[in-house]
């Protein structure tokens, strides 16, 4: 007996990484203050220079903030539509215009943001 499973591969862009980035930092422990990320070890923390680890979550959170800046410069329908995308926002609030249609401006908008930005310029290159 052959049992087929159907294998689908989906392809991540540098818009999913930042995005991803985007949505871990939003959805940040914001008790943990300054020790990076939800779920880091604090004793990761070295008192002189930064251990690989505090560079790349420093790394991440440049990125993070840099998305939420060009996010926030968008067009009101474009950035709800990137929000719920990301499942940030619940709810459509656009009820005059089709979701499935706007997505895709708004991330042609967005990478095209992302792509000039110093902080993110990098993921597409």
């Amino acid at each position: 007996m052959k049992r087929d499973i159907p294998i689908h591969y989906h392809q991540t862009t540098p818009l999913d990484i930042c995005l991803d980035l985007w949505v871990q930092w939003l959805r940040r422990d914001d008790n943990v203050g300054s020790m990076g990320f939800k779920g880091r070890d604090s004793i990761l923390r070295a008192d002189t220079t930064k251990n690989s680890e505090q560079l790349y979550d420093s790394q991440d959170m440049e990125t993070a903030e840099a998305v939420d800046a060009c996010v926030s410069s968008l067009k009101a329908q474009y950035a709800w539509a990137i929000k719920k995308r990301c499942n940030v926002a619940s709810v459509w609030k656009f009820p005059q215009l089709n979701f499935s249609d706007v997505l895709p401006e708004a991330e042609r908008e967005l990478e095209k943001k992302l792509k000039n930005n110093l902080a993110t310029w990098s993921y597409f290159t």
